[in-house]
């Protein structure tokens, strides 16, 4: 029995110190960005970042269709314009209104929190509490589900204790929802275009500007 021991707890301890790995597809060869990643990856004890560039041209879709029907998908996946404009004439695509509007009820919710909290009614926070946690329990153990804890505690004693406002403004701030007003209406190569009155474009910088 004591070698059957022996073996499990090296398997245990292997695993304990296994790497987590992110998985990115469609990332050709690129020294520069392979250094930023080692240099995540000391930054980050723990994970480990594993490219591949998908096939010999890029990223092949059809790859990836295979690995999100076969249940392994990639963590990241770099794809250009043509293969998404592939994937949406074949209805690919799902909807994403109802993720949409579950985000906005969560931001709601974490604001009104903040503000219930701001004006000392500690039975208005419980009672938004109760909201905001059936609203995240499909979501599972998350920051969010901590904070929320938390700040019910909080809430529960008088005076609120230090540092409860902090706590809701960083639900406030993990909770912020999709506004599709914020969104660009329109990006090409390393600009996008708002809707603001004068049109504004915004640079997005990359490794090869000034």
């Amino acid at each position: 029995m004591r070698p059957a021991v022996v073996v499990l707890g090296l398997l245990w301890s292997a695993a304990a110190h296994a790497d987590r790995e992110l998985i990115v597809w469609g990332q050709g060869k690129d020294r520069g960005l392979d250094a930023a990643l080692r240099q995540f990856e000391v930054e980050h004890p723990g994970w480990k970042v594993i490219t591949t560039s998908g096939s010999s041209g890029g990223m092949n879709p059809q790859k990836l269709m295979c690995g999100i029907t076969g249940g392994a998908p990639p963590d990241l996946v770099k794809q250009d314009r043509f293969s998404v404009g592939e994937w949406a004439v074949r209805d690919a695509f799902m909807r994403l209104d109802r993720y949409v509007a579950l985000s906005l009820r969560g931001e709601e919710l974490a604001v009104r929190v903040r503000a219930t909290l701001a004006e000392k009614d500690p039975a208005a926070t419980l009672a938004v509490l109760g909201e905001l946690e059936i609203h995240l329990r499909p979501l599972g153990d998350t920051r969010q589900a901590d904070l929320l804890r938390s700040l019910r505690a909080s809430a529960s004693g008088q005076p609120l204790a230090d540092g409860t406002q902090a706590l809701a403004d960083e639900l406030v701030s993990l909770l912020g929802g999709i506004h599709e007003q914020r969104f660009f209406t329109a990006c090409w190569e390393e600009a996008c275009f708002g809707e603001d009155h004068d049109r504004a474009v915004y640079g997005i910088p990359n490794s090869t500007d000034d």
